[in-house]
């Protein structure tokens, strides 16, 4: 079977699998040669399957040319002869505005563009033009980062558009396709596409590195067909992380029952806990992210607990951030952690820049970057409440950089607030337990706190377009 033949298949079958008929589905489309060919191919395939389509793009005002781009797709809309929606947003104001990274704004602005048009034309869906390609960049990418069963499982085939719109589903059709069939397809049916320069200079962004160095070297040193490989671990991570997610909400549903919202302790039967560690581990999360309303920071800590506290003497505790989980005769409780714990001892450190700094609390390290080589997009999307950037002329003061705990009349700015205010409000605002407070290391430079170690940075410490020069810092909390 020729290449234009088997993607049209795989599209096809995607589209009656995500999708199926008598639907609306709005295509995101930029003009790039993956939503071409997903435009295009979805338009022919309509022809015999019932489903109305539409193009919607979003000029991002941020480069000269968008304009002329935006012009492109609502031809190729019209060629097409598909509905075509589109909108300016304002990007580099927004961002001004409502003081964020210029990625932040973009993708903020992007979705929220894509859900109010899926809203307003009645369309349960929005397809993307993510390929395999993708995908296996996208694995590759968390794996060298770091990632657990979830990051592996890469890019979703559906997931909701956002979590207040559970009813609009956004959808991969092309994630089967790799980009030499998007290619052959265009060829084959005479599409032209736009080009994004930026995603062929290696300096830029990391992604692009391990797509045009990484990946090929790969491929010709170690494995040739290493994208499908990595196409496949994603596919297999991504069924078995379902079935410990529903193993893990069974359990908790049959012994544990509806998890109160007011709730500041929970007890779990053990006999959740007798399954395999992962189940455990999951098990462990849902609970003690119901109590927190967040994402649990510590995951090494999340992982010794369960593995130790089924077999251990009754009274033993592990702190989760910001939830104790104690052993007791019948149950693990997780606890939101209260005000009769001994708060820790003060102290106070120099951070050695670049470099790694011991700490009473942990492990801080620290290491010089160029912004160009940062993708910050990513970067905000994958990090964790450990990780963060800032820009290095913060230090052109002179003043040292250091961590250390809190101390009366402290005061903050949180990026994206108004102003400054009391730590402690900022505190009660994120809800973080009394107790808890006094052991959360800060990053000082002088009267400035730079960062509140696993939970804001400061305004301060903004990375903007203009920032050249960085600091990442790696925060790794001292166990037991």
């Amino acid at each position: 079977m020729s290449l234009p033949d088997d993607f049209l298949r795989k599209v096809g079958s995607a589209t009656v699998e995500l999708i199926g008929p008598a639907t609306t589905c709005l295509l995101a489309v930029s003009g790039g040669p993956d939503s071409v060919a997903m435009a295009a191919a979805m338009s022919e395939l309509a022809e015999d399957f019932p489903v109305d389509l539409g193009v919607a793009h979003l000029d991002h005002a941020i480069r000269p040319e968008s304009a002329g781009d935006a012009s492109w797709v609502a031809e190729l809309a019209a060629r097409l002869a598909l509905p075509h929606f589109g909108e300016r947003i304002d990007v580099p104001g927004l961002r001004a505005e409502e003081k964020l990274t210029l990625e932040e704004a973009a993708r903020r602005a992007r979705y929220s563009f894509l859900e109010t048009t899926a809203r307003h034309w009645g369309a349960g869906f929005v397809a993307t033009g993510h390929t395999a390609d993708d995908q296996a960049e996208t694995v590759l990418f968390r794996v060298i980062r770091g990632t657990g069963l979830a990051g592996m499982a890469g890019i979703p085939r559906s997931r909701p558009i956002s979590p207040q719109s559970a009813h609009v589903q956004l959808v991969r059709p092309l994630l089967d396709c790799t980009r030499e069939e998007v290619l052959a397809f265009l060829e084959d049916r005479g599409l032209d596409f736009l080009n994004d320069e930026s995603n062929f200079d290696v300096d830029i962004q990391s992604r692009a590195r391990i797509r045009h160095e990484l990946l090929p070297l790969l491929e010709r040193y170690h494995n040739p067909d290493v994208r499908a490989a990595l196409v496949r671990l994603a596919a297999r991570a991504a069924e078995v992380n379902e079935l410990v997610e529903t193993a893990a909400c069974a359990g908790i549903g049959e012994y544990v029952g509806p998890l109160p919202d007011d709730a500041r302790e929970i007890a779990v039967p053990l006999e959740v806990l007798e399954g395999p560690q992962a189940v455990r581990v999951e098990v462990l999360r849902v609970v003690g992210s119901h109590l927190t309303g967040r994402m649990l920071l510590d995951r090494a800590r999340l992982a010794d607990a369960a593995r130790e506290l089924p077999e251990a003497r009754v009274g033993k505790q592990f702190e989760l951030g910001g939830v104790l989980a104690i052993r007791d005769y019948r149950h693990v409780a997780l606890r939101l952690t209260g005000g009769d714990e001994t708060p820790p001892v003060a102290w106070e450190s120099g951070v050695t820049l670049p470099g790694e700094t011991p700490l009473p609390a942990g492990l801080l390290r620290a290491e010089r970057m160029l912004a160009s080589e940062l993708n910050m997009d990513e970067f905000s999307l994958t990090k964790t409440g450990f990780e963060e950037v800032f820009d290095a002329n913060l230090l052109e003061s002179g003043e040292r950089l250091l961590c250390r705990t809190r101390r009366p009349g402290d005061r903050f700015h949180p990026l994206g607030a108004s102003g400054e205010r009391k730590l402690k409000d900022f505190f009660i605002d994120e809800k973080v337990p009394q107790s808890h407070r006094d052991g959360i290391p800060l990053l000082v430079l002088g009267d400035t706190i730079v960062w509140v170690i696993g939970h804001r940075l400061s305004e301060a410490a903004r990375v903007g377009s203009e920032s050249r020069d960085l600091f990442r810092l790696d925060f790794e909390p001292r166990k037991g």
